[in-house]
């Protein structure tokens, strides 16, 4: 319990969009920034504690976001799940922790960083120099003792041994959603002793960062029949084959929210949708989205260009360190290169890596920490049937290994909705 003397807290007020104010009790304590060489130094880690109104004598429950990069304590100025958290603080303790290098913790970065216009979404090299070079500016703003080995799954991981110790617990029960399950996985791996209970919303395994363009076919598969029967769009993949068709001959112009004309072709189309396919909130409006492209029109591609644009701009650098790190292994990524031929999508969903990790400068963790997670810990996983980032699919493939896990697959569910539907 050695940084135990180390927790402090204070009291933050947060807003929701709708105006309401709420002041939140915060944690904070300190972490060697890489565990593997202490005398590196220390960064300091924050968290909300939300005390139990009624407690019924279990251990603090540990909330894991996903991204990875998302802040969990900023997830409270959204009012769904400021209501959700408070529930399921019901009897217990809840600590939402904001990761190594993200929100409320020490960061890696200030809060803005360098942005990199215009985005050209035509062609994939012309993309990825364009991220690279956003990295590199990134990188002319750390501080010059920056190490992006300190900032992977495995060091985020030893933290919540750190935490508990602060808290003086022997274990400690996990809460996870999307990036947060594959954080729970290096975790159990690492620190299997200071893990209780595990909840996982979605199932990221520990060779499941890059995604499969087969799981990304079946889900077009899903949501095509999602939209049929709804009469919503009955030829969603005939739609999308003549559009992509046409982009692939004539990338289209549009102006984005910024006032910037930036051009549109078969790749970044490709690059936008993958990134709604898994989420309630932004596949709804696919059918929208083609049946104007099908039509010459181009207004619903501005504005998902403008949200997509404004999107990459906010991408935090633990975005690429973390998935950079945990990579995948040879035998995953061939296969990926294989299926990305027969894939509406290509491999877009991917897109940047593997290749960014060369940009940060990241390490590789290697097989060890892809091969499969063996464990005997209770877990239940609940996913979605209409989840594209984190299908069902990923969980079946690792039940054998994990003799103490349920899995549940809730009906009609995406990724965004997993983690309001149940309670811990």
């Amino acid at each position: 319990m050695k940084h135990a003397d180390a927790l402090s807290w204070s009291y933050i007020e947060l807003t929701t969009r709708e105006g309401d104010g709420e002041w939140f009790e915060v944690g904070e304590f300190l972490t060697p920034e890489d565990h593997d060489d202490p005398r590196f130094g220390e960064i300091a880690l924050r968290f909300v504690m939300l005390r139990a109104g009624s407690p019924d004598g279990r251990p603090p429950l540990l909330f894991l976001s996903g991204g990875p990069g998302e802040s969990a304590i900023e997830m409270l100025r959204h009012t769904a799940f400021r209501i959700h958290f408070r529930k399921a603080s019901a009897n217990r303790d809840l600590i939402l922790l904001d990761q190594r290098g993200i929100g409320r913790s020490e960061r890696i970065l200030p809060k803005e960083y360098a942005k990199h216009t215009p985005y050209d979404l035509v062609d994939p090299d012309e993309a990825y120099s364009m991220v690279y070079e956003q990295a590199a500016r990134c990188r002319q703003e750390l501080k010059p003792a920056f190490r992006p080995s300190c900032y992977t799954p495995t060091q985020s991981a030893r933290d919540i041994a750190v935490l508990a110790d602060a808290l003086r617990l022997d274990r400690i029960d996990i809460w996870a959603h999307s990036y947060g399950t594959h954080l729970t996985m290096a975790a159990l791996k690492l620190i299997p002793e200071r893990i209780g209970h595990v909840t996982l919303c979605g199932f990221e395994g520990p060779d499941q960062t890059f995604k499969l363009p087969s799981r990304v076919t079946a889900q077009l598969g899903r949501l095509a029949e999602h939209f049929a029967t709804r009469d919503e769009w009955p030829d969603m993949l005939g739609d999308m084959a003549l559009v992509h068709g046409r982009l692939a001959e004539a990338p289209l112009t549009v102006r984005v929210a910024s006032g910037e004309e930036i051009q549109v072709g078969l790749f970044g189309l490709q690059w936008l949708v993958s990134s709604w396919i898994g989420l309630s909130g932004r596949f709804r409006r696919l059918p929208a989205l083609y049946k104007s492209l099908r039509n010459g029109e181009t207004a619903e591609l501005e504005r998902a260009a403008s949200g997509f644009v404004k999107m990459l701009d906010r991408r935090p650098p633990a975005f690429y360190l973390n998935d950079s790190a945990s990579g995948a292994t040879k035998k995953r990524l061939g296969r990926i290169a294989e299926e990305s031929k027969t894939c509406l999508l290509a491999n877009a969903i991917n897109f940047p890596f593997p290749k960014i990790r060369e940009a940060w400068g990241q390490i590789d963790l290697g097989d060890a920490f892809r091969a499969p997670l063996e464990c005997d810990h209770t877990m239940r996983i609940v996913t979605g049937s209409l989840d594209g980032f984190t299908p069902t699919e990923n969980a079946r493939q690792s039940l054998d290994v994990l003799p103490n896990a349920t899995l549940e697959e809730l009906p009609g569910l995406a990724h965004d909705d997993l983690l309001t539907a149940i309670t811990p």
